[in-house]
Order: C-alpha cells, then structure tokens, then sequence
C-alpha cells in the first residue's frame, strides 16, 4: 500500500515536510509521480519510526542511515551509550541551574522585606577567570581557550568585578571584570582551569546583600 504524503505524514504524526527532509538524506524512499505527488509505500514506516528513536538520543540525520542499515549491535548500542551519557551531563547541569534558580528565589525572599541586609561570613573558595583589566580586554590564549566552557555554565557562573585594595599611582583602584564560579561547583560540572585563572582560598568577608529601595533612593540623592 503506497501513501500520498499528506497522508503518509498524518498517519506517522509528522509534517510533509519533515517527510521531505528525511528523504533528500536518502533516510526515506518515495514514489514521484507525473501529477507531481510523492507517495510513501507503507514498508518505509519501520525505517521512519527507528530515525526516530535515534533523533530522540540526538543522533544527527547525516549518522543515522549508517546505524539504521549497516551498524552491528554492538556499535549501535556502543553509539546509545555514547550518546546517553552525554544526556547525563546535560541532565545534571540542568539539574544545577534549577537548584540556583531556587537558591536565587529563596534569597530574594529573605532579602526584599529589609531596607539594608550584609553580613560578615564564610565564604568557600572559588576560581576567578579574569576578562579585562579596567575596561580593556585581556590579550591571553590561557583565558578564551576555556571562556566559552564557563559562559556555558552561567549562572552557576558569576560575573564577577574585582577591586585591588591597594590604589594605583593615580589614586584610583584597579578593577577587573571577570567570571567567577565555587570550587565545589567547578570540580561538580568539570569546569575547566587553567594557568590564567586565579585560586581564591576560603575565607571570611564582608557581604552587602541587598540595599532596600530607601537607602538606594537616599544614595541617588546625594550624587545627583
């Protein structure tokens, strides 16, 4: 039994469409007919269902007909394996940025009803990847090489400004722009170090929370 494509594609819960861009990869075979019609023979369901399952795990179209048609079992299920481990990794980086997303409502929680909220506390040691120094951009291999891997990991990764304490020769303090990002959290995800980034030990300091609407009201003030 041989399908028009419009029918074809509603009895397998695709679009026309998406029928076409299987076929032109040569995953699907159909017959052209003069009235310019594709049509689908039933037998070509079974191949269709199984690219399926393989565009479930992410295999990529251009890889499929090589594990549909000529792949033994045992590098199909080498390929799964390959490919389920990888949705590990995202399934825990996703699980990560759900926990800071709560941790983030949980501290605006605490912290909205105030006008003022710091402390002085612990806190855990953390790398520091420097970007720019003022407001030019660190000329550094070191620093891009591994750039884009913690920009991948925002906002477990933090953007991060830090103050030398000790002023320059023109009075000011130097600053640099960076990415931050805790110990615990970048052995957790695998974040990549390298020489260019900067070891913070554990520690004790000063944190401003929150400044409540009144103080920053007041501040605004003051300057203008």
């Amino acid at each position: 039994m041989q399908y028009r494509i419009g029918d074809f594609a509603a009895h397998m819960g695709v679009t026309p469409d998406l029928l076409k861009h299987y076929e032109d990869q040569g995953l699907l075979w159909a017959e052209h007919r003069e009235n310019g019609y594709r049509y689908y023979p039933f037998q070509t369901s079974p191949k269709f269902l199984a690219a399926m399952q393989l565009k479930s795990y992410g295999i990529p179209i251009r890889s499929m007909q090589a594990l549909i048609n000529d792949a033994s079992p045992e590098e199909l299920m080498a390929e799964l394996q390959s490919r389920t481990a990888h949705m590990e990794k995202e399934a825990e980086r996703l699980r990560m940025l759900i926990e800071e997303e709560r941790s983030l409502e949980a501290w605006m929680a605490r912290r909205q009803p105030q006008e003022d909220d710091w402390e002085v506390t612990d806190f855990e040691s953390f790398y520091f990847l420097p970007h720019s120094l003022g407001l030019v951009f660190i000329e550094n291999d070191d620093i891009y090489k591994i750039l884009p891997d913690w920009l991948g990991w925002m906002p477990l990764v933090k953007s991060t400004l830090a103050v030398s304490p000790t002023p320059a020769e023109d009075g000011t303090l130097p600053s640099s722009w960076g990415l931050s990002v805790r110990e615990s959290t970048a052995k957790a995800a695998g974040i990549p170090v390298n020489e260019s980034v900067e070891f913070i030990p554990s520690g004790k300091a000063f944190i401003l929370h929150y400044a409540g609407p009144a103080r920053m009201k007041s501040s605004t003030s003051r300057t203008a």
